[in-house]
């Protein structure tokens, strides 16, 4: 027989009485009145979305017994600012605190080995998080999360997913893990603040939009071994103000620099201008109004051929690399 867990509460605060192992599957979803919730350490099973839709639920402390946060445990709790997990915690299965706008900080547990997917996905006013060592992917985990300006990650962390930090806006800085072969699609989207970036060694493509809407990044360096870069990777990231592409790389999504109004230098590895053609026309640097101003620096052997070379006399100089 299903237990009524509504006549638990009195006040807008839940408590449930001791000996109580388990909260079942949406037990208290949607009460708009519940605010605070005692729990006994005899819980030690929460079922998914047992407190969806609590958007007047303020503070939840979670019983020590607790090892397994189950989906969308606490989805929509838009009130929601202070939770305390367990430290037995061990398993975060996803979308948990989907939309909770008003959560600032949480502590996750040392013990806790995975995160799910779309965990924190649109918390708002989340300022910054330490990801436990042992933690290997993040998946989504970030998504919206416009105040975020610092995530602190182990060396467990081996890879990111799609969106992971699309809508970051406020994060400057992010390390990417080294073995990543692929940057995945809107992994930085949206990330305005973000100022500097380091693709590591590995990396062989770029995937649609990664970085679209970095408009803070003044300077791009894509690494030796980068192949492909599919379109609208770079889109967006007006602030740009020097590139530097590898012999390695042959194919740019069309119009990828395209509004990179602030481009002032490209830097190029190719020594043949043949050889670096299609990957500059296509990538829309020829169709900014400020070609004019842009210095093209290449290897000392070839400045003359990139002189007298079709397109590459639209750049306002062209000079050598000392580098």
């Amino acid at each position: 027989m299903k237990q009524d867990y509504r006549k638990f509460i009195h006040d807008g605060v839940v408590i449930l009485p001791q000996g109580l192992s388990r909260i079942d599957l949406f037990a208290f979803a949607g009460c708009q009145e519940l605010t605070t919730i005692e729990m006994p350490d005899s819980v030690t099973e929460i079922g998914p979305e047992a407190f969806r839709g609590c958007e007047n639920l303020i503070k939840v402390v979670l019983p020590k017994q607790v090892k397994v946060l189950h989906e969308n445990l606490f989805m929509g709790c838009k009130s929601l600012s202070s939770v305390v997990l367990p430290e037995q915690l061990e398993l975060i299965i996803g979308g948990t605190f989907w939309d909770c706008e008003h959560l600032t900080r949480i502590n996750i547990p040392n013990g806790v080995r995975d995160l799910g997917s779309d965990t924190f996905f649109n918390c708002k006013r989340l300022t910054s998080i330490r990801i436990p060592d042992g933690v290997a992917d993040l998946r989504g985990l970030f998504h919206g999360c416009s105040s975020l300006r610092e995530v602190i990650l182990p060396k467990s962390v081996k890879s990111f997913s799609s969106g992971t930090f699309k809508g970051c806006s406020s994060l400057t800085s992010i390390k990417i893990p080294r073995g990543m072969e692929s940057i995945p699609s809107g992994l930085f989207a949206g990330c305005s603040s973000l100022t500097s970036i380091r693709i590591p060694t590995g990396v062989k493509t770029i995937e649609v939009c990664a970085f679209e809407g970095c408009s803070s990044l003044t300077r791009l360096v894509i690494p030796t071994g980068v192949r492909e870069m599919e379109n609208g990777a770079f889109s967006g990231c007006s602030g740009l103000e020097s590139i530097e592409l590898p012999t390695s790389l042959k194919e740019v999504g069309y119009m990828e620099f395209g509004d990179c109004r602030q481009l002032r230098e490209l830097k190029l590895k190719h020594k043949n201008p043949l050889a670096a053609y299609d990957l500059v026309y296509h990538s829309g640097i020829p169709h900014l109004l400020s070609i004019d101003k842009i210095t093209l620096v290449v290897p000392r052997d070839s400045v003359n051929k990139y002189r007298i070379a079709p397109l590459f006399s639209m750049f306002k100089e062209v000079v050598a690399d000392d580098a």
